[in-house]
């Protein structure tokens, strides 16, 4: 596995193009960061009602509504999220095969690291790529408040920065589902994922 920081993201033609077969099918998605950035906040939505209904629950269950030290610790739990946000980066890029060449970007108008690679791999080995993080620091840590509400409250602020930051990693499996069929492979190649039978 190789690894390179590239710097800041500020624009697509950064972005490595790969070395596709004639039959690579580019996927129907976000041709800018703009684009993206929309489709990700649709995907944040239907999250957030996840986030918020769990803690309608909670408050219900427990008899009483967040306490002040509650929601501090909650701010406390999204700063120490966003500071995770590094060690997911790194435990994404280790579910790349093991010679996959990789590079990290930052991206200062999402406040997040990105893990980006010209290796192919199969569509369920992207899917678990994209789902890992959103996965370990957002729907995990929701699991673990859930049961031990409200002592830990900083594992929901962990949790809805882990799912909030990861909207665009959703996003990508969303595509992936709909558009990739099965046994298939998928392949970044500059803004742009694609995929091609795997006899290529």
């Amino acid at each position: 596995m190789t690894l390179k920081f590239r710097g800041v993201y500020r624009s697509k033609t950064q972005l490595s193009p790969a070395n596709l077969p004639n039959s690579a099918v580019q996927y129907k998605e976000a041709d800018d960061l703009a684009s993206l950035s929309l489709q990700a906040l649709i995907i944040q939505v239907p999250c957030l009602i996840v986030l918020g209904i769990s803690v309608v629950l909670a408050t219900l269950v427990n008899g009483e509504p967040p306490s002040n030290d509650a929601v501090q610790f909650f701010v406390l739990g999204c700063f120490v999220g966003f500071l995770l946000s590094v060690v997911q980066t790194l435990v994404q890029a280790m579910a790349y095969p093991r010679k996959a060449e990789m590079e990290l970007w930052a991206s200062i108008s999402w406040a997040a690291l990105f893990i980006y690679s010209t290796t192919p791999v199969s569509k369920r080995r992207f899917v678990f790529i994209s789902l890992l993080p959103v996965s370990v620091l957002g729907f995990l840590p929701l699991l673990l408040w859930a049961f031990l509400w409200p002592t830990y409250s900083a594992l929901l602020g962990i949790a809805f920065f882990g799912i909030t930051s990861n909207a665009g990693n959703l996003v990508n499996v969303f595509h992936t589902l709909r558009q990739v069929p099965r046994g298939s492979m998928t392949v970044g190649s500059g803004f742009h994922s694609y995929w091609y039978p795997v006899a290529d």
